[in-house]
């Protein structure tokens, strides 16, 4: 007697046919919408890794007005009187220091000199707001004694090396080499930390001093932190020497007054005037355009609420910082090798 297959038609005998699993068409279906929300994720990121690509200088936020000297940002020379945006890496062009001017800021003063290399960062937890100056090659010199007026509450330089925070003070970092810097402080305070003795969870040499105005100290990758000693000038080269005893005996304050022209301080008003939008509002503003603001729903509501998290954020970051890399010289891994046929 030959077997014949029964057609199934009935949709309760359906249900029944595949009691106590998922029928075949449903996790085809699971499948199908689980690779949507993942394309989509992966396709958010891709934009929001490239979208800094396609930012000019002046989408950005303004953070300082080139009070005087000549820097370099992607190829291109400013010269006094340009303003310059957060995030961008500038060099200081000449022999001639260079001092940017803080928007929003009644006093703050960023001097870095000749052939010296930063970039400046935001960082922020959604309510504080912190600017961190990374120093890659040279010698900055910070005197803030405004700083909330710039929509920031923290400033920490940061090298390598050293972290440099510092609370209404005038201080000097100084990159000495790869692996060594040199801090120096003028007036109220800074806590200088010692980032490779940070990450020794060992603890096995001190991580973090607090040094008094007129003294300065040196912070070694692989020696740590010196003794903090009075401040004489060395190991400072000369030029910078002269830069620091010049404002530390400016007791009238002209030096601190903005020379930049009508046309920088005009710009500066300007700038000053406008509300500075903070990174996590901004970041939010771009999620928002990108997909479609209010009108998504679904599965695309629940991707834009992942983007907003900044804890999220912080987990899948875009940027890999290799400054540590670099300030002990270590090689980057070699690219796996090609498959053998």
């Amino acid at each position: 007697m030959q077997f014949q297959p029964q057609k199934i038609t009935d949709t309760t005998m359906m249900r029944g046919a595949f009691q106590g699993r998922r029928p075949p068409w449903q996790m085809t279906n699971r499948r199908a919408s689980f690779r949507s929300v993942r394309w989509k994720l992966l396709s958010l990121l891709c934009m929001l890794a490239l979208l800094p690509l396609n930012l000019t200088a002046n989408e950005a936020p303004a953070l300082y007005v080139l009070g005087h000297g000549q820097v370099q940002i992607a190829g291109e020379v400013h010269s006094s009187g340009a303003s310059i945006p957060l995030g961008a890496t500038l060099q200081v062009v000449g022999e001639a220091a260079a001092r940017l001017d803080l928007v929003g800021s009644e006093h703050g003063f960023i001097t870095l000199a000749p052939h010296s290399r930063l970039r400046s960062e935001e960082l922020s937890d959604g309510t504080v707001s912190a600017l961190r100056l990374v120093l890659l090659t040279g010698t900055i010199q910070v005197d803030v004694d405004d700083l909330p007026g710039s929509g920031f509450s923290q400033l920490v330089v940061r090298t390598p090396v050293t972290e440099a925070e510092m609370t209404g003070t005038m201080f000097v970092v100084q990159r000495l080499r790869r692996d060594a810097d040199y801090v120096a402080l003028m007036r109220g305070s800074v806590e200088v930390r010692d980032t490779i003795a940070a990450l020794d969870r060992a603890q096995q040499r001190p991580s973090q001093v607090e040094i008094l105005p007129n003294q300065g100290i040196t912070i070694d990758a692989e020696a740590g932190m010196g003794d903090v000693a009075a401040f004489t000038g060395s190991p400072l080269d000369a030029q910078t020497t002269a830069l620091f005893a010049a404002s530390a005996a400016d007791d009238d304050g002209s030096a601190r007054r903005r020379d930049g022209g009508d046309a920088s301080r005009a710009l500066h008003r300007r700038l000053s005037d406008a509300r500075r939008v903070p990174g996590a509002e901004h970041r939010r503003r771009i999620i928002e355009t990108l997909l479609g603001g209010e009108a998504m729903v679904g599965t695309d509501r629940t991707v834009r609420d992942v983007l907003g998290n900044d804890d999220v954020l912080r987990e899948v970051t875009l940027e890999t910082d290799l400054l540590l890399r670099e300030a002990l010289d270590q090689p980057l891994a070699e690219p796996p090798p090609p498959p053998q046929e």
